[in-house]
């Protein structure tokens, strides 16, 4: 069944620490229906934000300077176990053995189209149909 959508709004929390790559999150996201895009360009900004204002969805990229992608995953599951999380990655086999015991909702494999991050972030916030 689809979610009315028309109700809530959802809040992203995108991060990577390339720029340019958190400027095409920010611009993808900020399209989709009822959202509120938030950006952090490393994963230690991304928990402290995550602890002061829980997310829908945080899509983050796997390898970035101090803390990866997954290891902010393992501290936004102590703050909200069920949040979905998508990470972003050049390194997929890496990212799966290294994830097969969390439950991420999606790997996406850079380079990745603007279409598979909305369609993602969509199903993600339990958008069908």
């Amino acid at each position: 069944m689809a979610r009315d959508n028309s109700s809530r709004t959802y809040r992203i929390l995108a991060v990577d620490n390339e720029p340019n790559q958190v400027l095409i999150l920010d611009a993808a996201l900020r399209k989709l229906p009822n959202v509120e895009v938030f950006t952090a360009d490393s994963a230690e900004e991304a928990l402290n934000l995550f602890q002061q204002h829980p997310f829908d969805l945080v899509i983050t990229d796997y390898r970035m300077r101090g803390m990866d992608g997954l290891t902010l995953a393992a501290g936004v599951r102590r703050l909200r176990p069920h949040a979905p999380i998508v990470l972003v990655t050049a390194y997929p086999d890496e990212v799966r053995e290294r994830a097969r015991h969390m439950s991420l909702f999606a790997i996406l494999e850079k380079p990745v189209s603007v279409k598979d991050i909305r369609t993602t972030a969509l199903k993600a916030l339990g958008f069908h149909g």
